[in-house]
């Protein structure tokens, strides 16, 4: 997971987020994205033994976060919570996309079926603009749900 500072205002596109992103050498470990900041900078509340290196503040901040993820046969939904923008991708196709100002958090949703057992990678890319006063503080959750798994595969 990659922590990025965010210059200027508004939504930044994804030319600049990628950037910032590539630019950042320093992956930071988290086991679950379930952020809920409370104004507070990221450093000062991520559990990870690499928080101390995360340098942006409580503002203008994105997160980028790749892995894989074993799926069995079946349908799942993907939800994602975050205030402001938000991707989801799977194996690079984007499956959620609110790249959007929006200051209020919202469930955004996503339905894939696997016909087998599937390895995929997901990543999820996140930017908060501005909280405290009339603005909500940074959140972000993600999680899944089960709709039809088939464990037994046929």
């Amino acid at each position: 997971t990659k922590f990025i500072e965010i210059a200027g205002e508004g939504v930044p596109s994804r030319e600049t987020f990628a950037k910032g992103v590539a630019a950042q050498p320093k992956d930071i470990v988290l086991m679950s994205l379930d952020l809920d900041l409370r104004g507070q900078a990221p450093k000062d509340v991520v559990k990870s033994p690499d928080a101390g290196s995360i340098t942006v503040g409580a503002d203008r901040f994105g997160i980028s976060s790749t892995a894989p993820m074993r799926f069995f046969p079946g349908r799942y939904r993907i939800r994602v919570l975050a205030d402001d923008g938000v991707r989801v991708l799977l194996d690079g196709k984007p499956v959620i996309d609110r790249w959007e100002l929006r200051g209020v958090p919202a469930v955004e949703t996503h339905e894939v079926e696997f016909k087998e057992m599937q390895e995929v990678s997901m990543t999820i890319e996140y930017f908060h603009d501005k909280g405290g006063d009339d603005r909500s503080p940074a959140r972000l959750q993600l999680w899944f749900e089960a709709i039809d798994p088939n464990f037994r595969g046929g």
